[in-house]
């Protein structure tokens, strides 16, 4: 028992002697050395303590980023000169000599005699797979001549006789026909056109037109338009597409009447016809007796 008592106050003391000696390094690294004096607000003496607003800690800055050298106020301030900026040109924008003025789509207001009239009319001419033509451009004569000489062989061919290998239509039927359509008629004459090394010739003999027969041909296209404008000169200016129709019905029957009357999505979606090519006129109106229909004036495959 007695050894247990000294054994015990063996260890008190050590642990005396233990905190004592801690007690007294903590003693020794809490001494810091006084705090110097930094100038206050309104140049008073009071002892300088670190701001705990946010805002005025500075940031931390890089310790290799270079440091800007404060100049005095002694120093004279040189400041650059702004810099010199060009004016930015305003946009100069010019109306484009293609555009013409907004006018009212025709069709839309058209009745099925309305389509009819406009479909039949420029039929007579994709049917014949007539070509580019302006009625102020010379050289369209033979043009004129070859579709008056098929116009009456499909349309009426009592007009075109037939004798020794050719094909006659008399200059008044050519004149009555070419004033119908165009307004305009061609002198009596022979007339000559080469193209591809290839050259076609109307003869004149007896007061009629003679051209080389010709036969087996199909005649299946026909003309639908989708838009149709006024102009400022009473004329229309039309944009159309032509179709070719299903070459066995048009052995069989033709091209029905009732072709001519569609308006552009009925043409679409009939299914019996095929497109070609599209295409743009000029034309103006034409009346003679009860007959109401147009003149074309000129007219262009695109």
């Amino acid at each position: 028992m007695r050894n247990r008592f000294r054994l015990r106050a063996l260890l008190l003391t050590s642990l005396v002697l233990i905190l004592l000696i801690l007690s007294g390094c903590s003693a020794k690294e809490s001494v810091l050395p006084p705090v110097p004096v930094q100038p206050g607000e309104n140049g008073s003496d009071a002892p300088w303590t670190p701001s705990t607003d946010p805002a005025s800690v500075p940031p931390e800055t890089e310790t290799n980023a270079p440091t800007e050298e404060i100049p005095s106020s002694e120093d004279p301030v040189i400041s650059e000169p702004d810099p010199v900026t060009e004016p930015t040109p305003a946009p100069v924008t010019e109306p484009l000599e293609t555009d013409p003025p907004y006018r009212p789509n025709l069709t839309e207001q058209f009745t099925k005699d309305d389509w009819r009239r406009i479909n039949t009319f420029l039929s007579n001419f994709s049917e014949i797979w007539f070509d580019d033509y302006a009625s102020d451009e010379s050289g369209e004569d033979f043009d004129l001549l070859q579709y008056g000489y098929l116009h009456l062989k499909i349309n009426d061919n009592a007009k075109v006789h037939y004798d020794s290998g050719y094909y006659y239509v008399t200059k008044a039927d050519m004149d009555k026909c070419l004033n119908r359509f165009f307004g305009r008629t061609v002198p009596a004459g022979e007339y000559t056109r080469s193209s591809y090394g290839y050259s076609e010739t109307i003869s004149y003999r007896n007061d009629a037109f003679q051209y080389p027969a010709a036969d087996g041909e199909a005649y299946n296209y026909l003309t639908i338009v989708y838009q149709m404008q006024e102009t400022d000169n009473q004329t229309y200016l039309v944009a159309f597409d032509v179709f070719e129709l299903d070459i066995e019905e048009y052995f069989d029957r033709g091209i029905s009447d009732s072709y001519y009357a569609m308006n552009y999505s009925e043409a679409v979606s009939s299914g019996q016809l095929t497109y070609v090519y599209s295409g743009t006129a000029e034309i103006r109106d034409y009346e003679n007796g009860t007959l109401k229909s147009y003149q074309l004036l000129s007219y262009s495959i695109n």
